[in-house]
């Protein structure tokens, strides 16, 4: 992925986080350049990548 080459971070999470898990993750995306994903069948429930 491009992105991160220029110091985005990229955040998966599992389908199902609790909205309030959501909600604190996307206080990130106001912060900085971030990617997002929702893929099925991901080992964690929140993996980010920089």
């Amino acid at each position: 992925m491009h992105s991160p080459e220029h110091g985005a971070v990229w955040i998966s999470y599992q389908p199902g986080l609790p909205a309030d898990d959501v909600a604190k993750l996307a206080v990130l995306q106001s912060t900085r350049a971030t990617c997002w994903s929702v893929p099925s069948g991901q080992g964690s429930p929140i993996e980010a990548t920089a």
